[in-house]
């Protein structure tokens, strides 16, 4: 008698899975889309009343719209929310809402194509990677589609640069680039990785996209006299955002412990804030310090769980700040040492290391390296999140690290992130940055993901090159 034999599928592959994710998503994004659109008000509003100040400066001489704009974003960007503010105010929210949807699906396919040439992987394990991606940094996603999607956009351009790099469209990739760091000046942190990586055309390219999206077009827009002008405004502000003697301190409003800015995060360690500074919690801390909420300072007391460590002097804390991350960078580009594995092969000599992983971690630090830098901002670490969950349902070892990694990026961005907790105490967990933690052993995982270093000799035969 032959004995039947019974194949068991992991948990991902089953049906219920694939339904309950797909009908959970048509859900969530349906109900988000009346909330979004029709309900919020908050930084896409910021932009739209932003757009109309530059309409009346730019177009209609007032000065005082003028001397009201904020020039922390690029010219270019305040040519693109002159553009939005055109729209009916729900026309443009749901304009942008949608087209954020649609990105995701473009972001998807486009990182699942750089994720097989790092290791293969069968379609249900793909579709779960995303899936579980998704579910895993759902909080920061929904929050970005409270603004309609403002990061997915920006991730779609610097994905779509990922993308025209690999295929070898030098000149697309420049423009993609370019596009990106007008959209948020933050992805500026991609010229420096592409001359690391000997990727000089692409990187003249960037930075004549960028001349042309914030001088040239501007330029034959607002007339040279006033581009000039807005383009000095913004070296102005860039420049005393560097020279704040303050490491806490931003530059263009107060100081939060919401902001999961890596600079924050490590002057939170080095400094102790006074009763009444912003970001001194006392007992009935409400996001706001004594002084705002008109308490004395003398008069308010620390919350027992708000620990202060070193006291240094600000000058000695932004030093030390300025070294960590400079240590960072130096640890990082010697990992990324190595030129890019990409479409076209030319040579099998030396080892190569794969783009998805680099391109993925240079995403996340362009979100936490602002000097403000919100939980929607964070979703510029999906690609991260993506490739390392691909990575561990592909791996037959499951080593526990990893899953105990897993297992502290959760908690941090689902337990301490609001509920269970109360807002109170949610506030004292953003204070000790967890997040910023968890976006930083992420990117340690991404680039020690199975294929990110590729042996010399491998693949030759698949016309895969280097950069």
């Amino acid at each position: 008698m032959s004995k039947e034999i019974t194949i068991v599928f992991p948990w991902y592959e089953r049906a219920w899975f694939t339904k309950s994710v797909t009908y959970g998503f048509i859900l969530l994004v349906l109900v988000k889309f009346v909330h979004s659109v029709f309900l919020k008000s908050n930084d896409f509003d910021w932009h739209l009343a932003y757009g109309h100040l530059g309409l009346k400066a730019t177009y209609y001489a007032d000065s005082e719209a003028f001397r009201s704009l904020v020039f922390h974003y690029p010219p270019g960007r305040l040519l693109i929310d002159e553009a939005v503010s055109l729209l009916p105010r729900l026309v443009a929210r749901a304009i942008f809402f949608c087209a954020a949807i649609g990105a995701l699906f473009i972001i998807r396919k486009i990182w699942r194509e750089l994720a097989e040439k790092v290791m293969p992987a069968s379609p249900a394990v793909e579709f779960a990677a995303a899936a579980l991606t998704f579910l895993l940094f759902a909080n920061w996603i929904v929050r970005d589609f409270d603004e309609c999607g403002l990061q997915i956009l920006l991730l779609l351009f610097l994905s779509l640069a990922a993308w025209s790099l690999y295929h070898g469209a030098r000149i697309q990739s420049g423009a993609w680039l370019g596009l990106a760091i007008t959209f948020k000046l933050t992805p500026v942190i991609f010229i420096p990785l592409l001359l690391w990586k000997q990727r000089f055309a692409e990187a003249a390219a960037t930075i004549c996209f960028v001349i042309v999206f914030n001088v040239i077009m501007p330029g034959l827009i607002w007339g040279p006299n006033l581009t000039r002008e807005i383009v000095v405004r913004h070296i102005q502000l860039l420049e005393k955002v560097v020279a704040l003697d303050d490491p806490s301190e931003n530059g263009m409003e107060r100081p939060s412990h919401r902001s999961q800015s890596l600079k924050l995060a490590i002057a939170r360690y080095l400094q102790t804030y006074p009763p009444g500074h912003p970001l001194f919690i006392d007992r009935n801390y409400d996001d706001v310090g004594c002084t705002e909420r008109g308490i004395e300072p003398s008069a308010c007391q620390r919350h027992p769980l708000f620990i202060q460590f070193l006291n240094l002097p600000k000058a000695t804390a932004k030093r030390i700040v300025i070294l960590v991350i400079f240590v960072i960078g130096l640890a990082v580009a010697w990992r990324l040492r190595r030129h890019w594995l990409l479409l076209r092969a030319k040579t099998d000599t030396d080892s190569l290391s794969s783009l998805a992983p680099e391109w993925a971690i240079a995403c996340a630090f362009a979100a936490i390296l602002s000097p403000l830098t919100w939980h929607q901002h964070l979703t510029l670490v999906l690609p991260c999140g993506y490739l390392v969950i691909r990575d561990a349902l592909n791996r037959p070892d499951h080593l526990r690290v990893r899953w105990a990694s897993f297992a502290f990026i959760f908690v941090s961005i689902w337990i301490l992130h609001r509920n269970p907790l109360s807002k109170l105490y949610s506030l004292i967990a953003m204070s000790y940055h967890f997040e910023v933690l968890a976006v930083l052993i992420l990117i340690v995982m991404t680039l020690t993901i199975q294929g990110a270093i590729v042996p010399s000799g491998r693949n030759l035969s698949e016309q895969r090159g280097y950069g």
